[in-house]
């Protein structure tokens, strides 16, 4: 059976089958709202997957039953039943678990509470998925979470829908993730108080926040507000009116500490968005609060006093005081205590309140995980772990490295206590929703079940669950896909050959087109002075090439409807022509380096390559918009405009106009 996450103790009996028929019932014997949710969404899965039409029914006594769907939790059912059940299921319960047990006459899911019924529901939608007919071989399955918190945190920096959202909230319950936290920064969050910061940027309100929590608290997920308090407040500072706020008036990227009116800002932001909540968390960010660290802005003469550690502790505890007065306790990024180096960031968190969580984030696969755990540990203070999707600033996420930093984080999780993963996928690039669930997914399995180990199952899961394909169509693109931005990273964590040739390098340009992209600009120590194709060579980009040839083979063999999320079957299309004109581009690049070339065909392929950017703008921007709200999308549409431009300039300069 291929079920993600993969359970804990699975049994599969050598003989008898239980077969769906139309009518079968569906037992509540005693019900809540959610219990009555989930049969909801079991009656709905049967008819999807079988074709079968299941009845909800409330029976005091299933034994007058020839045949029957028993969902049983032990939280709301009758003393007989419970007693009953108790004697022989509850040693093998645990918070959230499940009992699923499949007979020739009965299959019976019991849990200790509403989401370990929900979750059994799900592993019970899998199964269907495995077989044909709906005919069930008997079998039982024993499962629980080894982690608490189950998250993901997604970058609101793209504006999705709220259709998307709601979509991600049911694929997310249905892989058992419990968490989910919206990355806000002010400018994202529609305020009364602060109308300015919202113009013209699509950002979520109040109401479609609280319709979000409707949807996430009936699906047991817990809607985490997440709003940026420190740093990464650029969009704020722009404004004139709200450009004293700044710690460094030159860089305009955090809040400063020496500003009373930082305090009221925070103030009037928190009593609007953290009602909308009915989470007992809060993230307040406060990473990467560069300018604090530095010392050299408005809180510097503090610093001197207390130092920077203590200036941004300082923050923090205001910000821990505001929050619970509003009735959340604070979590905030570990990055300051875990990457900086200073041991006075470690010694000043330890004067903050014992109910702080830090979430200890980090992208890459090479990092001395267990050292950061321990120092964590130390604290004394819960703490979250933040691996990431790798699918920021690339054409396609780069799932090697993805995967690696998962396994490292969740393979400390419970030897160190933490409560648990929060799996980020960030938007620093535009990427496209689809292709993030695989590494949301991966999360997910390894979030409930820390041990499972084979990666080949899961992604065999992933393809018949998830995009429905039946015979790996999937599962073969995405290793090559993956394993082409794995093998062309350059010199820093986040750069990628096939990235920057697509939408960076000139054709003739020594330089980037644009070097101060923001989706780049931010990140330190890159030679911008020298183009990504000179990190790589014509023997590499062939191999690419072959790689990317297959992938196309493997996928103009199967069709759209193959795939249950279209969505992302138009996304690896895309995606492909994508790589391909990467590779084109590439190409020309080595032609124009020489002096003795065909300039005929090299007018062709300009105009080749400057008609197919154009149809990739197009593509690209009814892809978003199928998923995300326009104001969103202008930077990531001026790449191509960059693109356009630089062909353009290349063919005056070389006469072929």
């Amino acid at each position: 059976m291929l079920i993600i996450p993969e359970p804990k103790h699975m049994h599969i009996g050598q003989e008898g089958t239980f077969v769906l028929r139309d009518g079968i019932p569906i037992v509540l014997p005693q019900y809540n709202q959610a219990d009555f949710h989930s049969a909801k969404c079991l009656k709905r899965y049967m008819q999807e997957a079988a074709g079968i039409t299941g009845v909800i029914e409330a029976h005091n006594r299933v034994d007058r039953l020839k045949s029957y769907i028993l969902l049983l939790n032990l939280a709301q059912s009758p003393d007989h039943i419970r007693n009953e059940a108790e004697a022989r299921y509850v040693a093998s319960l645990r918070p959230e678990g499940y009992v699923l047990e499949i007979a020739p006459d009965r299959i019976v899911i019991v849990s200790q509470d509403d989401c370990g019924l929900y979750y059994g529901v799900q592993t019970l939608r899998q199964i269907l998925n495995n077989v044909r007919n709906g005919s069930l071989p008997a079998m039982e399955i024993c499962d629980y979470p080894d982690l608490c918190v189950r998250g993901v945190m997604l970058d609101m920096s793209k504006v999705p829908t709220m259709e998307t959202l709601h979509r991600l909230v049911t694929d997310l319950s249905e892989y058992k993730m419990n968490h989910l936290q919206l990355y806000i920064e002010p400018h994202m969050f529609r305020s009364r108080s602060h109308p300015l910061l919202s113009e013209g940027t699509g950002a979520i309100n109040a109401e479609e926040l609280m319709e979000l929590g409707d949807a996430c608290a009936r699906v047991h997920i817990d809607l985490v507000p997440n709003f940026q308090s420190f740093g990464h407040v650029a969009r704020v500072l722009s404004h004139p009116e709200y450009a004293h706020l700044a710690e460094d008036d030159r860089i305009k990227f955090c809040l400063s500490p020496a500003v009373e009116q930082t305090y009221t800002f925070l103030a009037e932001q928190y009593d609007e968005f953290l009602p909308l909540f009915r989470s007992s968390w809060m993230n307040a960010g406060c990473d990467e609060t560069f300018e604090v660290r530095d010392g050299k802005g408005k809180s510097a003469k503090l610093a001197e006093t207390i130092g920077t550690a203590g200036v941004f502790f300082e923050h923090v505890e205001k910000v821990m005081a505001l929050a619970r007065e509003r009735g959340k306790e604070t979590m905030i990024w570990a990055d300051q205590i875990t990457h900086g180096g200073d041991p006075a960031y470690l010694d000043c968190s330890l004067q903050l309140p014992d109910d702080i969580v830090y979430v200890n984030w980090w992208y890459d696969a090479e990092w001395d995980y267990a050292a950061k755990e321990r120092m964590l540990e130390e604290t004394g203070r819960r703490h979250l772990f933040c691996p990431g999707t790798s699918s920021w600033l690339r054409l396609y996420p780069e799932y090697p490295m993805a995967k690696r930093n998962v396994r490292n984080f969740t393979a400390g999780a419970v030897p160190h206590g933490s409560l648990g993963l929060l799996m980020s996928d960030w938007g620093d690039y535009g990427h496209l929703p689809g292709q993030s669930y695989y590494g949301l997914l991966y999360a997910a399995n390894l979030a409930w079940h820390t041990q499972s180990d084979d990666d080949e199952r899961f992604d065999r899961a992933y393809g018949l669950n998830v995009v429905g394909d039946g015979d790996d169509t999937f599962v073969f693109i995405n290793r090559i896909l993956s394993d082409i931005h794995d093998k062309s990273r350059i010199d820093h964590e986040f750069r990628n050959v096939m990235t920057e040739v697509c939408f960076y390098d000139g054709l003739l340009s020594d330089e980037w087109v644009d070097k101060a992209d923001p989706g780049l600009v931010l990140w330190g120590g890159i030679d911008r002075s020298r183009r990504a194709s000179e990190y790589t060579d014509p023997g590499r980009m062939g191999e690419v090439a072959r790689m990317l040839g297959e992938a196309k083979r493997a996928f103009d063999s199967c069709k759209a409807g193959e795939w249950r999320q279209k969505q992302l079957y138009d996304e690896i299309g895309y995606t492909l022509r994508l790589l391909t004109f990467a590779c084109r581009k590439y190409e020309l690049i080595q032609v124009l380096k020489g002096d003795n070339y065909d300039a005929d065909q090299v007018k062709r392929d300009m105009n080749a390559l400057l008609e197919e950017n154009d149809r990739l703008q197009e593509t690209f921007k009814s892809l978003w918009l199928r998923s995300a709200r326009p104001e969103g999308m202008g930077w990531h549409l001026a790449r191509f405009d960059r693109v356009r431009d630089d062909i353009s300039l290349t063919m005056e300069r070389l006469g072929g106009k």
